[in-house]
Order: structure tokens, then sequence, then C-alpha cells
């Protein structure tokens, strides 16, 4: 069956978010729990998050707790919620990489300019071991290389 929903997904245009879905492990049951504040943290808003939970109500009995969320998102605008968010945090959500959030809140990393005079090796201090996401976060914020 989740092959199916993914299909459904792709063939309306959400297939980058499959993606993020699948890279976070999360399944179809897990779909109709998450929050919308779970949604932008994943970097899954507006339009798209909105038109993503209209596909999930579609495919799910009525009283699934998505159909709720859907019905909060449709009150209350979605992009609001990502400008909350840190200048880091944002970034980090807009480019995939929402699970180093609380990493960096942790080392109060929430400023651009902080963040650009990391090195690669603070990066691997803070835990970043992939090293595509390594060079992802290096570009965004322009990180220096480590200094041998």
């Amino acid at each position: 069956m989740e092959k199916e929903l993914w299909q459904v997904l792709i063939d309306n245009g959400l297939e980058p978010y499959v993606m993020i879905l699948e890279e976070n492990n999360l399944d179809k049951e897990l779909l109709y729990e998450l929050t919308a504040a779970d949604y932008v943290k994943l970097g899954i808003t507006g339009e798209p998050m909105k038109k993503m939970l209209k596909l999930l109500s579609s495919t799910y009995k009525e009283d699934a707790p998505v159909i709720s969320h859907l019905e909060t998102i449709e009150k209350a605008e979605v992009d609001s919620d990502v400008e909350k968010y840190s200048p880091v945090n944002k970034k980090l959500i807009e480019n995939g990489l929402s699970e180093y959030i609380t990493v960096f809140e942790k080392h109060k990393l929430n400023t651009v300019d902080i963040v650009s005079k990391l090195t690669e090796n603070d990066l691997s201090e803070l835990g970043i071991s992939a090293i595509g996401d390594r060079k992802k976060i290096k570009s965004l914020f322009e990180v220096k290389e480590s200094k041998t």
C-alpha cells in the first residue's frame, strides 16, 4: 500500500517530498499522525503540504488525524510558522537538513554569521557525520575548510 501512496504523491507532483518522507523513515501510518509543525520541520510547507494532506485525507478513513491537521492548516497560514524559525533553521529546513536544527539550537548556532565561522572539523564535532550533509551545510553557510 505504501508504494501505491508514494505513487499517488509522485503523480501529483510531490516526488521531492516523497524522498524526504523516505529519508526520515516515515511510513503511511506515521504520515497520518504528523502535525503541521512536523511537516514544517521536514521542509514540507505551504501549498505542497496542503496538497499532500489533501491527498492523504482522500486515501484514509474519515476520522483520521490528518483530516483535523488539514483543517487546522487551512485556517492558519503555514508559511508563517516557518517565519518563527531563526535564519539558520530556515536554511536547514529549506534544504532538507531539518534533522540538525536541534544540534544547532543546542549549541546556540542561530545566526548565519556564527555558522559561517565554523570549520568542517566543527561540523564533524557537532555530530554531522554524513559527508553529503556537511558539504551541503558548508555550501549554504560558506563554512571554511578545516586548517591542518
